[in-house]
């Protein structure tokens, strides 16, 4: 072990062009975790930190900052405002791979060195190149001929995959889309996809959706839902977040904490949401008022 001693802070390079932040959110559930992917033991050491670096040759080796159990002794780490710890660099491990391994969400965002401490307002959403939205497909156009899995699995992955693109679009008028695939290996029967389609105000265990069979049904659903009133909610106080898994797919409840009401989303960045949205015939309960979008 090599005696060494200097205080680990924020990422510094020498010419510091861009400049961000970092935040993770952990996967909390799973075969393995931070502690088997590095074989750092979990019972002498505590992991506080992650170091990742590179250069024009490629990403460098890992390094995870961890603190000796024994040196904690009765002390929580939060009660710590100096921790003495160890730098282990760790090998045979890739770093994507362990990010990849470990992350439930990830946000990094860097900007220009110039720029550091302005306030920078987003006011245009777009694509490079240009990509087509489905609310730009007509309804009775349909989706591109894709091959029938063969299997359960590679069904789901497929389905997943399309339930992810169209959530955004979904919340935008309220709803959420979640999905299911049934089938067994080997019964010679074609697995089953379903999509279900539910309003943010509906828990995703009362089956209160629509079902669909289709991605591009579920978008031209989703086309209609754009032509109905729209209605807001504004988020008064400090409305509360908390996630939750049903069926194995996870979601946010975001609770108004002024009226109590709860609301299911499947799991976005609405950590920051002052108001909700919703495109309904009629007026959904409580403190939705008309909005003109």
């Amino acid at each position: 072990m090599d005696e060494y001693q200097y205080e680990w802070g924020h990422a510094t390079v020498a010419y510091p062009d861009w400049v961000g932040t970092a935040q993770l959110d952990q996967k909390l559930t799973g075969p393995v975790d931070i502690y088997d992917l590095t074989g750092v033991d979990r019972d002498e050491w505590l992991i506080i930190g992650l170091d990742f670096g590179g250069g024009e040759t490629g990403m460098h080796t890992p390094h995870v900052i961890a603190v000796r159990k024994s040196e904690l002794a009765e002390r929580r780490i939060y009660e710590m405002p100096n921790i003495r710890a160890a730098d282990i660099q760790i090998h045979g491990v890739e770093p994507f791979e362990l990010l990849q391994r470990i992350t439930h969400l990830l946000d990094m965002r860097f900007r220009i060195r110039s720029v550091r401490d302005a306030t920078i307002t987003i006011t245009e959403l777009l694509d490079v190149p240009p990509q087509d939205e489905p609310d730009d497909v007509a309804p009775d156009e349909p989706a591109p001929a894709e091959p029938e899995p063969a299997d359960p699995l590679t069904l789901a992955a497929q389905v997943m995959t399309q339930a992810d693109k169209l959530q955004p679009k979904a919340f935008e008028r309220g709803y959420n889309i979640s999905f299911n695939v049934s089938g067994e290996f080997g019964s010679g029967e074609d697995p089953v996809a379903e999509y279900v389609v539910w309003r943010i105000d509906q828990r995703p265990d009362n089956n209160n959706g629509r079902s669909f069979s289709s991605a591009q049904a579920v978008q031209n659903y989703l086309t209609e839902l754009a032509q109905l009133p729209r209605y807001r909610l504004d988020l008064l106080g400090d409305p509360q977040v908390r996630e939750e898994t049903d069926s194995e797919q996870p979601f946010s409840v975001i609770t108004d904490t002024v009226s109590g009401s709860e609301f299911y989303v499947r799991i976005m960045d609405i950590e920051a949401s002052t108001e909700l949205f919703m495109h309904a015939e009629e007026p959904p309960g409580g403190s939705w008022v008309l909005d003109n979008p």
